[in-house]
Parts: structure tokens; C-alpha cells; sequence
């Protein structure tokens, strides 16, 4: 292994239910990481939220910014759909992304975003983010 980035939420984030992504920030400080190498990278997100009620959305998506690109490409990494009432299970709820795999260059740099849009019916309020929110990026030869 070349690199490692493995950190928790930023302490005291929070996250409006407006429906719009927005770059999650880091415990080391960043929004994004940027690959020191070139090489395979695996990547997962998982998000503990904190206030979310059932009908909510939740979604995840990375954004890739690759050295000489103008346009960032942004992928869909997770979505999922509040199926139960987090208070029954000590208010927290869990979305995780799928462990994903790519060639990628040095220099790109990678962000995380994550957009929840309130359910029908649920008012507008801001989440916090959980002890268990973690970002994994894994840099191989």
C-alpha cells in the first residue's frame, strides 16, 4: 500500500435536509484528499446521521478532480430511503457506499458529498453526524 487516508467527521458538522450535496468535511481538516500516487485506489464512505426520520433520503456521491480536467465527474456512490424510525434504534441510522475500486492518477483529488432531502411530511432541520461516520481511501501500487 502506497497511502492510506482513514478519517472520522469533523467534530460539530452538520448537514441541512434541503436535498442539495455538500462536501463533507474531515477530522483532518479537509474536504478533499488528494492522491500522493498514481495507482488502484478503494474507497468507502459511511455516514451516521444523526435527527433523520423515516421517508427520508439520503445520498452519497464522490467527486473526482482529475489533474488537466476542467470538469470534475461526479458518481452516485449510495441512496437510500429512512425504512425505520431511528429512535427505536437509539437514533442512529447507517448509509454506507459500496467499497469502490479505480485506476487513477496522482494528483486527482477526491471529495465526498452527501445530500438528504426530507421526507414528505418531516420538517426541515439540520443533522449531526454520528462517532460512526468514517471515510476510507486506500492508494495501492
Amino acid at each position: 500500500m502506497k497511502a492510506a487516508n482513514l478519517v472520522t467527521a469533523a467534530r460539530g458538522f452538520t448537514i441541512p435536509t434541503d436535498g442539495a450535496f455538500h462536501n463533507l468535511r474531515w477530522s483532518d481538516g479537509n474536504y478533499a484528499y488528494s492522491l500522493p500516487g498514481s495507482g488502484y485506489v478503494a474507497h468507502q464512505v459511511k455516514l451516521d446521521l444523526r435527527g433523520l426520520l423515516p421517508g427520508d433520503l439520503v445520498r452519497i456521491e464522490a467527486v473526482y478532480e482529475y489533474p488537466g480536467n476542467p470538469a470534475p465527474y461526479r458518481q452516485l456512490l449510495a441512496q437510500l430511503t429512512v425504512s425505520v424510525d431511528p429512535a427505536n434504534y437509539g437514533g442512529q441510522f447507517v448509509v454506507a457506499s459500496p467499497n469502490e475500486n479505480h485506476q487513477m492518477v496522482a494528483g486527482t483529488s477526491i471529495t465526498f458529498a452527501a445530500a438528504v432531502t426530507a421526507g414528505a411530511g418531516n420538517p426541515a432541520r439540520t443533522l449531526t453526524f454520528g462517532g460512526a461516520t468514517r471515510k476510507s481511501v486506500l492508494l495501492f501500487a
